[in-house]
């Protein structure tokens, strides 16, 4: 999960004396006077920024969550409401417009009548159809269930990290961190956007409260 700085090359480990170093694959000139990385400190490194996103008060993020459930509650109906009021205008309209046709064969209406109320109900069809497209775009691109997935996991993430298995460790990090470079045996570690926001957050948070 780590580039070098230098000539963009993943950083690699070895086992030497019972510990791992690592180092980017060394084939730019410039790489090979670069010191190694000791895995141990930068898992120290890594475990310090986890618990920076812990909130000083479980209060407090309790009831961000709470609000954040019930704007996902919220939100999902009121879109769905929407969606449901729209299919339904859209089926009448359908329908309406499957009569005027059968008006039309039976010579109930004329030809000219037909054709107004037609493209009418063609035109409201449209208008209706625009704002279907653009609700359904709102329901699947709702973030709040994943930010609030996110938010869940800054809270347990240093705790989860010390116990879980590689794996599971990298799904930890690439959800919680957007980079990491390697400079002479030194590794810059970025958080994720939403990452950054909590780690600022509760940054304020224990200053406030004098923790």
């Amino acid at each position: 999960m780590i580039t070098c700085e230098t000539c963009s090359g993943v950083v690699t480990w070895q086992l030497q004396k019972g510990r791992y170093y690592g180092a980017c694959q060394r084939r730019n000139p410039a790489c090979k006077i670069t010191k190694t990385i000791r895995e141990d400190r930068l898992e120290g490194t890594i475990q310090i920024l986890l618990y920076d996103l812990v909130c000083p008060s479980k209060e407090l993020i309790d009831w961000v969550v709470q609000q954040l459930e019930a704007k996902r509650e919220t939100t999902s109906q009121t879109h769905e409401d929407s969606l449901e009021g729209i299919n339904k205008q859209i089926d009448r309209l359908v329908r309406m417009d499957s009569d005027l046709y059968d008006d039309k064969l039976a010579g109930d209406i004329t030809k000219d009548i037909y054709q107004k109320k037609h493209a009418s109900f063609m035109e409201q069809l449209g208008e209706l159809r625009s704002k279907q497209t653009a609700l359904e775009g709102k329901v699947s691109k709702n973030d709040l269930p994943q930010r609030l997935a996110l938010l869940k996991l800054t809270q347990k993430a240093a705790k989860l990290y010390q116990t879980r298995t590689f794996e599971q460790k990298r799904v930890i990090l690439t959800k919680l961190f957007s980079s990491f470079t390697y400079s002479d045996g030194v590794v810059s570690v970025k958080y994720s956007k939403f990452a950054s926001v909590i780690a600022n957050k509760t940054l304020r948070t224990k200053e406030i409260l004098g923790r």
